[in-house]
């Protein structure tokens, strides 16, 4: 079960880094240089610019994506606690 999370997870985390690089191409599209290198810089502020530039449905694509990625990587970590070996 916890393989299934991991993948799951895996997806989320690589739909993540998608919308990071969109965010990216598209300051860098709208010539907003300052916007585009502060992207590369600080991730967050990717979110950020896709919010106020008017992007609101691939902005909340986005945190949709990053709250599937934690919640699987919390259910998929969790399920490989009693596997691992007990010190004695």
């Amino acid at each position: 079960m916890g393989s299934i999370f991991g993948i799951i997870g895996g997806l989320a985390s690589l739909a993540c880094l998608i919308f990071y690089i969109i965010a990216i191409v598209k300051a860098f599209q709208a010539g907003d240089i300052l916007w585009g290198i502060l992207n590369i810089i600080f991730g967050i502020t990717g979110l950020i610019y896709l919010f106020i530039k008017g992007h609101k449905k691939l902005g909340i694509y986005w945190v949709i994506a990053i709250i599937v990625a934690v919640v699987a990587g919390v259910l998929g970590g969790g399920s490989m606690i009693p596997s691992m070996p007990v010190p004695a």
